[in-house]
């Protein structure tokens, strides 16, 4: 946009010209109001890990003076995700998403990454289209308060994470997602040391799974496995563990196992995402893939 001009036409709507800055710690209020008004399940640490993870990945629009909209980029090599694409209802259908999603595209174009991922809702899949983005699979969010699974296989080779499995760890998240994630994961396992399970040895990790808080409900993922009965034992461990909370697991709908698994602990779909990409194409094993860390980061 021109220096010195104040206007723009979106929608048939006249409005005040948009601003895009950095986000910062200090604007976290603004971004945790944005995401109560739309129900999302992040926490106000999900936000500083993005902060963290990415210094000049985050960035805030602002219109009449007022921070009205959010988004976030988080690089992994020649991989980027956006998440946290959030706009005031007031200001919506006024082109600031666009206007946040090119500031953004033009941003990972600049550095050369050569493939760029998100995870959209049905309404929100056909603007990503426009912009170049690419229909890869569904993932079904599936909730509830999880029951014990009785007449079930009681885990065999489980236990707690040590530091030592973690190069096994990386190595076999890398090939089931097609990406390296170590950046991310190290963030999640500090913050949640505790309910990090593994299976396998400590030079052959088998699978893996993490929970961790959510304002609306807890989130177990991701969670990775390299069969289809650890994946049973790390998902029904996870569910256990999270006790008569509400749970959120985000799955790839072609991972027909996992969904099973959770359909029989009482979760149910709530919603379904569409995971997508702009560039090169996603490279998951969905057989692998268990649940995602959540339409975050994939």
């Amino acid at each position: 946009m021109a220096s010195g001009e104040t206007w723009v036409q979106a929608d048939s709507m006249v409005v005040p010209a948009i601003a895009v800055r950095l986000m910062t710690r200090g604007d976290l209020g603004v971004g945790m109001r944005l995401k109560r008004i739309a129900g999302w399940n992040q926490t106000s640490g999900d936000w500083l890990r993005f902060l963290s993870l990415e210094r000049r990945g985050c960035f805030m629009a602002e219109a009449d003076g007022m921070p009205v909209a959010t988004v976030t980029y988080c690089t992994f090599g020649a991989v980027a995700w956006i998440s946290l694409l959030l706009v005031d209802p007031a200001y919506r259908r006024r082109g600031i998403a666009t206007r946040l999603m090119g500031h953004v595209l033009a941003l990972l174009d600049a550095k050369g990454v050569d493939s760029v991922r998100l995870d959209a809702t049905s309404a929100g899949a056909p603007i990503y289209e426009k912009l170049g983005f690419r229909e890869q699979f569904h993932v079904h969010r599936m909730a509830g308060v999880p029951r014990v699974l009785s007449g079930g296989r009681l885990p065999r080779s489980l236990r707690s994470f040590r530091w030592h499995d973690w190069d096994a760890l990386i190595s076999l998240d890398g090939r089931a997602v097609g990406e390296d994630r170590a950046k991310l994961l190290k963030r999640l396992v500090r913050e949640n040391f505790r309910h990090v399970r593994v299976a396998g040895q400590r030079a052959r990790i088998l699978g893996y799974a993490i929970d961790r808080p959510g304002s609306n409900a807890r989130q177990i993922g991701p969670l990775i496995a390299s069969s289809v009965g650890v994946g049973e034992e790390l998902m029904r461990d996870a569910l256990a563990r999270c006790g008569r909370a509400r749970v959120f697991v985000d799955i790839p709908a072609a991972n027909g196992p996992a969904q099973q698994v959770v359909a029989e602990a009482g979760l149910a779909k709530a919603r379904e995402f569409i995971r997508m990409c702009r560039g090169s194409e996603c490279q998951a094993t969905l057989s692998d893939l268990w649940a995602s860390s959540g339409p975050e980061l994939g």
